[in-house]
């Protein structure tokens, strides 16, 4: 688990590096945003089946992703690197 901020000028302040694992599993990759500060709400969220970015290939792309509302149904379901 890490923790990404979005600087005022775009772009992350800290990006990350996430290890996958070439071995087929059930493991996901999950994406959750929140608001700063004391009352912290979750804006939304999703959860990625490692399969699914695997599948993308290992070059090097751009990929927009839509937010779910439902933490509890918010798995990304479509394909990587088109």
């Amino acid at each position: 688990m890490d923790v990404l901020v979005l600087n005022p000028n775009g772009g992350l302040s800290n990006p990350v590096k996430i290890p996958l694992s070439s071995t087929i599993s059930s493991d996901k990759i999950v994406i959750m945003t929140k608001t700063l500060g004391q009352d912290e709400q979750q804006v939304g969220s999703v959860s990625i089946p490692q399969h699914i970015i695997l599948n993308g290939g290992i070059a090097s792309y751009t990929q927009w992703i839509t937010l779910f509302e439902h933490h509890d149904d918010d798995e990304y379901d479509g394909m990587m690197g088109i």
